[in-house]
C-alpha cells in the first residue's frame, strides 16, 4: 500500500483572470482546479508519489469537472464524496501586478464545508505513508472533529502527520480563531510547512528562523517555514538549515506553497515511517531543495498546479 500520501481538505474550481489587475477590470476568466489539498496531491502524482484526496464535492457540473481532472492526474479519488444538497466551491483569483493573489470565495455553504468523521476513510489513512492536512475544514466543528480522527487513524497506523495550515484569514469569524485552529494542527503534526507570513502570524515573532525555532518547540519534529523567491529555512530533529529558490520569473504566485508541500513529501515519504529525529539532515536538505524546485515551477504559469513538472 506504501508510499501513498492522503490529502484531505478542501477541491475547488478556481477561476483564474486572464491578466493581471482588479477583477471588476477582467472580462475573461480560465476554469482551472484549485484547493491547497487537491493542489498537493496532483503535484505529489506528478513528482511520482502516489497520492489521494479526502473531501466532499457538490453533486453538480463543478463537482464532475474537479473528479475528472483529479482522475485524469491519477490522484486516488475513491474518498470522495459527492453532496446532493450542497454545491461545489468556486473562487475567483485576482493577481496583482506583481504576481501577488488575493481571492474572492463562493464557498460560504459548499460540499467541503459539510465534510465529517464519517466522510473519512480511516483504513486507506492507516496504511498511508503520510496524511497531509490543512485548515480549512477545521473552521466548522464537524470537519475539526474529522480532521482530529485523521490524526487518531494516522497514530494508529504509524502514518506520518503533514501540515500546512494554509491560514485564510477571511474564511473565520476572527484573527484568533484562525491562530487557535493553526495552533491545534501544528502541535499534533510531525512535519509543518508553512510560510513566513503564517509564521509571524501564529508565533509573533518576525524572523523566520526564531518562529521556526518556536514551533518546533510545539511538538513538530520538523518545521519548515517558506519564504517566496528567497526560498526557505527549516529546523527541527535532524538540525537546521535553509536553501534558496531558483530564480524564475513570477507569473502567478497561486499554489506555490502546494507544490512546495509536493515537492518536500515526495522525498520525506521515503523515510515516513521513521521519526522526523531518525532523519539524517541530508535527506531534509534534499526535501526542501525539491520543495523550492517544485514551488518555482508553480509560479511560471496561470494555475496551481499548470506548470508542475516533478
Amino acid at each position: 500500500e506504501k508510499p501513498l500520501v492522503v490529502c484531505l481538505g478542501e477541491a475547488l474550481v478556481d477561476f483564474l483572470p486572464s491578466g493581471q489587475g482588479r477583477l471588476r477590470d477582467v472580462e475573461q476568466f480560465t476554469r482551472c482546479m484549485g484547493g491547497a489539498p487537491a493542489n498537493t496531491a496532483i503535484g505529489l502524482v506528478r513528482c511520482g508519489t502516489p497520492a489521494a484526496l479526502q473531501t466532499r464535492v457538490g453533486r453538480d457540473e463543478f463537482g464532475q469537472y474537479l473528479l475528472g481532472v483529479l482522475n485524469s492526474e491519477g490522484v486516488e479519488t475513491s474518498a470522495i464524496s459527492e453532496d446532493d444538497s450542497r454545491r461545489t466551491g468556486i473562487t475567483f483569483v485576482q493577481i496583482s501586478e506583481s504576481g501577488d493573489r488575493s481571492f474572492l470565495f463562493f464557498r460560504n455553504d459548499a460540499a467541503e464545508k459539510s465534510f465529517a468523521p464519517n466522510d473519512l476513510d480511516e483504513p486507506m489513512i492507516e496504511s498511508a505513508s503520510v496524511v497531509h492536512l490543512c485548515t480549512n475544514l477545521m473552521e466548522k466543528q464537524s470537519g475539526r472533529d474529522a480532521t482530529m480522527r485523521a490524526i487518531e487513524a494516522a497514530r494508529r497506523g504509524n502514518t506520518l502527520v503533514s501540515a500546512d495550515p494554509n491560514l485564510r484569514m477571511h474564511l473565520w469569524p476572527g484573527e484568533e480563531d484562525c491562530r487557535q485552529a493553526g495552533l491545534a494542527l501544528i502541535e499534533q503534526s510531525d512535519v509543518v510547512k508553512l510560510s513566513d507570513e503564517e509564521a509571524v502570524f501564529i508565533t509573533g515573532l518576525d524572523d523566520p528562523m526564531s518562529a521556526a525555532r518556536a514551533m518546533h518547540r510545539m511538538g513538530p519534529g520538523l518545521v519548515v517555514v517558506t519564504m517566496g523567491e528567497a526560498g526557505c529555512c527549516w529546523t527541527g530533529s535532524p538540525g537546521e538549515g535553509d536553501c534558496l529558490a531558483p530564480v524564475v520569473e513570477c507569473v502567478d504566485s497561486t499554489g506555490a506553497g502546494d507544490a512546495f508541500a509536493a515537492g518536500m513529501l515526495s522525498v520525506l515519504v521515503r523515510a515516513a515511517s521513521l521519526p522526523p529525529g531518525a532523519w539524517p539532515k541530508s535527506l531534509v536538505d534534499e526535501a526542501v531543495e525539491k520543495g523550492c524546485r517544485v514551488g518555482a515551477q508553480a509560479v511560471t504559469a496561470y494555475g496551481a498546479t499548470t506548470a508542475i513538472s516533478g
